[in-house]
């Protein structure tokens, strides 16, 4: 919780401090490929979306930069499950693919460090801490009883690079790769008993689940340049 108070802070202090002056603002959005590992099972990617927007520091170097961004992601994962026979009840279960989805607030600060690519495009790199809200979880099928059990906040850095393309001295589009791994746990579940039992008449069990979200995001999106220029 720290955390967040702590990047709430800086964040308001920034934003506060780069409207007397000029700055970048945008939005943007894209694919988001969601990882987790969850015991027991085979894990696929879940891809979902996000959208954010941001402020972020200019000079007329723009070599390096310092922004706050804001907006919803969608994190999560996917499992693979067989399909198998109870033989207490005969019923018969489809395998296929279960997604866990959990969509999130994100506030993130950090900073940015570019480099000239021909006449004006700029070619970055960039590293962010983020905090983020769940707003809910979503899960399919059997999955969907533990729906409720995530944490609130879940803390993380972001990394990633991108390249900036001007349209004027005004406007431009950014074209952008991060990865975006947290360092909290979105969710825990105690080992769970299913009630069914296996073609060999042993008991099944979903084993205890610890899941961190790992996200790789593709992001596009439009910058504009609000500057102020200053007369004697």
């Amino acid at each position: 919780m720290r955390i967040l108070i702590s990047l709430i802070a800086i964040s308001s202090l920034f934003v506060s401090d780069l409207v007397s002056q000029s700055f970048i603002f945008g939005v943007d959005g894209g694919v988001s490929m969601g990882l987790q590992s969850w015991n027991g099972f085979q894990r696929d990617p879940l891809f979902r979306y996000h959208f954010d927007g941001y402020i972020e520091s200019w000079n007329e170097e723009n070599k390096f930069t310092l922004f706050v961004r804001a907006g919803y992601h969608v994190r999560g994962g996917a499992i693979r499950t067989r399909a198998w026979y109870d033989p207490d009840t005969g019923q018969e279960f489809d395998g296929g693919t279960t997604n866990m989805e959990f969509h999130n607030l994100m506030l993130m600060f950090g900073g940015k460090q570019k480099f000239d690519v021909g006449v004006s495009s700029k070619l970055y790199y960039m590293f962010g801490i983020r905090a983020e809200y769940t707003l809910k979880s979503d899960f399919d099928g059997y999955m969907a009883s533990y729906e409720g059990l995530h944490n609130d906040f879940v803390f993380g850095v972001s990394v990633g690079a991108g390249y900036e393309v001007p349209f004027s001295r005004w406007t431009g589009a950014t074209f952008e790769v991060s990865v975006h791994p947290d360092f909290t746990k979105q969710i825990f579940i105690p080992e769970q008993d299913t009630g069914y039992n296996d073609p060999n008449g042993e008991r099944i069990f979903i084993q205890e689940q610890n899941v961190t979200n790992l996200t790789i995001e593709f992001t596009i999106g439009l910058r504009f340049l609000r500057e102020i220029i200053y007369i004697d």
